[in-house]
């Protein structure tokens, strides 16, 4: 059984911040969105090296979100990132891969949307 205990951490600029571990939070995600995973093979979780900067990090935010009030605007930074960066690599064919992870990315924020913030999509 994982730990689902809330922490709490104080960072350095003596901000507070309370958090469930990562595996619970990621766990809770992902029964809500009714998938196995909310991370693709090649969309790097938390704390890893990414692959695509440009909008992964505004994408690993939402996914790291646990305040449903907070989680809606992550979304809309995120769908605006990865959608200005879809346009850039369209019809570019070495961009590929990365035109595939931004359609994985936008489908599982449309799944957010609708079975964690439940919005009539």
């Amino acid at each position: 059984m994982k730990d689902l205990t809330l922490r709490v951490r104080k960072r350095t600029d003596g901000a507070v911040k309370a958090f469930l571990p990562y595996c619970a939070v990621r766990k809770s995600v992902n029964l809500a969105a009714g998938e196995n995973t909310l991370f693709s093979k090649s969309t790097a979780a938390p704390g890893t090296a990414l692959q695509f900067p440009e909008w992964q990090s505004d994408y690993q935010a939402v996914l790291r979100e646990t305040d449903h009030k907070m989680l809606f605007q992550r979304i809309e930074v995120a769908q605006a990132a990865i959608l200005g960066r879809r346009d850039s690599v369209m019809h570019d064919p070495n961009r590929e891969a990365e035109y595939q992870e931004i359609q994985r990315a936008l489908e599982k924020l449309t799944s957010l949307k609708r079975d964690v913030l439940k919005f009539p999509l």
